[in-house]
């Protein structure tokens, strides 16, 4: 059976701007608070330097806040209005100067007017139906500045639903 990506991306949009709005960030299950250990090792061994980095799929803002604490000049974007605007108001209660965008990488017309030269996705790339991975991809390399570092977290065969539909 063959699935529509574009009604699948709408309906995931839709569940996920539910789920933002009404659950409690503590009861959302990829709401996680401490960075990945990967994307910590990255930056306690200095093989990614605080500079202006951005946040693909940010959700509410703990891995884009947690890198701004470590003297990154950071902005996010999700496709969930709600989302950004809980990880917005995180930000300020932490006091700091995050910038957070409502925006879908999958879309053919997506922009935005800045560059980056840090940019990762932690688990965002795996959700996206291969025949919407290039419009991605352009719009990613379309954030960056030439020769900056993108890191995607994906695709784990350590995880434990892997292979599984």
């Amino acid at each position: 059976m063959m699935v529509d990506s574009t009604n699948y991306n709408m309906n995931l949009k839709e569940k996920m701007e539910q789920i933002y709005r009404t659950e409690p960030p503590d009861k959302i299950p990829w709401n996680i608070t401490h960075p990945p250990q990967q994307l910590e090792e990255l930056v306690e061994e200095g093989k990614v330097m605080p500079c202006k980095a951005i946040d693909l799929g940010c959700g509410i803002g703990n891995y884009a806040i947690w890198l701004a604490q470590k003297g990154f000049e950071m902005s996010g974007i999700d496709f969930s209005e709600s989302a950004v605007k809980l990880a917005s108001k995180k930000a300020q209660q932490e006091d700091l100067n995050c910038n957070f965008f409502v925006g879908d990488l999958t879309d053919k017309n997506f922009s935005l007017n800045s560059k980056y030269e840090f940019a990762y996705d932690w688990e965002v790339l795996h959700h996206i139906f291969p025949e919407d991975r290039d419009i991605y991809f352009k719009n990613v390399v379309n954030l960056l500045y030439k020769g900056s570092i993108y890191f995607s977290a994906c695709f784990s065969e350590m995880d434990k639903e892997f292979g599984k539909l």
